[in-house]
């Protein structure tokens, strides 16, 4: 997992802050997975994971 210094972490975070700021939604990492699974009944994680593991 990225350190808190890795660029990806910045944006995402910068991400995180202006769409809250708006009043928008964000998720990233295992909460984005968790919303999905939350949404759907699907967990898409493992499904992928499944596909890559074939």
């Amino acid at each position: 997992m990225p350190g808190i210094d890795c660029p990806i972490v910045r944006i995402q975070e910068t991400l995180e802050t202006t769409y809250k700021g708006i009043g928008g939604l964000y998720y990233s990492r295992d909460k984005a997975w968790d919303y999905i699974k939350e949404k759907t009944d699907i967990d898409l994680l493992k499904v992928l994971q499944d596909i890559a593991n074939e």
